[in-house]
């Protein structure tokens, strides 16, 4: 029980990650050139 709690949460960690990877690059390229300008 122990054991596949660990498992996912280690899934839910590397799925947020992923997320966070794709929500962050286009919020980046969006606030970029208004911190530019």
């Amino acid at each position: 029980m122990t054991g596949s709690f660990r498992r996912r949460v280690r899934q839910g960690r590397l799925l947020q990650e992923e997320l966070s990877k794709l929500l962050v690059t286009p919020i980046s390229v969006e606030m970029l050139p208004r911190m530019l300008c």
